[in-house]
């Protein structure tokens, strides 16, 4: 089993880790140096393709491109519990993919409305949510998810998915959450999904990808209206997402 990390941009200092397992192999790929390197990883200084978000995006979606072996990736701030062999080596044994479920973004309206939120142009969810529509998305099963914890075991249903996500994302290269359900639905591979907090930590860190929050809470109901228009449901968002976002 591997452990992987993919750090992208001048972030010089990485998050201090408690547990490792000798029964796993750790990787840290990162584009810049890292001046407090501990624990059991092996550091890989990678070079940046395009950009930072297109280099992190490319390590974190394609892992069979990276390892014959399964593979869990995880976020830059996520930290292993100690039944974190056990309890992933289970999930290998009776899944194919596995990833970390969200437990308030629950439809296609929560993700894409969370995205608004936190910095993405209305303009740019309704090109989007349209070429989903036009390509014949079924919006009814898509999923939350919280892809900071992908765990697979590289198989050729691995590989499908992999790539179809990819394919998806650097259409837009946006929002890689947003198109993991889409993969899913048009390889028609299933995932498991669960709650990462069984065996993970999230930790805090001075190393944050997302812009400040926008307080657009007049704006959504319409957005809203927008959406379901095109979706052709009568979703209504979590309002959990904007208490837990502002």
């Amino acid at each position: 089993m591997i452990v992987y990390k993919v750090l992208t941009g001048n972030h010089p200092y990485i998050i201090n880790e408690d547990y490792f397992d000798p029964r796993i192999k750790y990787y840290y790929f990162h584009t810049h140096e890292i001046k407090n390197k501990s624990g059991k990883w092996k550091f890989i200084k990678i070079p940046v393709e395009q950009s930072l978000l297109y280099t992190q995006r490319k390590y974190k979606i394609l892992s069979h491109k990276l390892f014959e072996e399964p593979s869990i990736y995880l976020d830059f701030n996520y930290k292993q519990k100690p039944n974190f062999y056990e309890n992933n080596i289970k999930l290998l044994n009776e899944n194919s993919y596995t990833v970390g479920k969200h437990h308030f973004r629950l439809h296609y309206i929560d993700e894409i409305c969370d995205w608004l939120i936190l910095f993405a142009e209305i303009n740019t969810l309704i090109k989007i949510t349209r070429y989903l529509k036009y390509i014949k998305y079924n919006f009814n099963v898509h999923f939350g998810c919280e892809c900071g914890y992908l765990c697979r075991d590289n198989s050729k249903q691995t590989k499908e998915l992999n790539n179809m996500w990819w394919h998806f994302w650097k259409k837009f290269k946006k929002r890689d959450q947003l198109f993991f359900p889409v993969a899913t639905y048009f390889t028609k591979n299933k995932v498991n999904l669960v709650d990462t907090l069984k065996c993970m930590y999230v930790v805090t860190s001075n190393v944050m990808f997302r812009k400040k929050p926008k307080n657009i809470t007049n704006e959504i109901p319409n957005f809203v209206k927008q959406i379901n228009s095109i979706t052709k449901r009568t979703d209504t968002f979590n309002s959990k997402i904007i208490t837990y976002r502002l």
